[in-house]
């Protein structure tokens, strides 16, 4: 027996089925975790500053 789908219609029966969408798999961070990224993110760009200071200042071509 053959069955064909179209959308939310199945012709084996005419039986509907609903379709997931995909805003129901996502789901919103918390406040927790967004503030754990952001100050995450933060620490990381500070360092990263930090570090190409450090690379700027100590650089031998640059030295006179």
């Amino acid at each position: 027996m053959l069955k064909f789908e179209l959308g939310e219609v199945s012709y084996l029966g005419l039986v509907r089925r609903r379709r997931r969408s995909r805003a129901g798999l996502v789901r919103m961070i918390t406040d927790v975790q967004l503030a754990i990224f952001a100050n995450m993110l933060g620490v990381s760009l500070f360092l990263l500053v930090v570090l190409y200071h450090y690379v700027a200042v100590n650089n031998p071509k640059k030295q006179e």
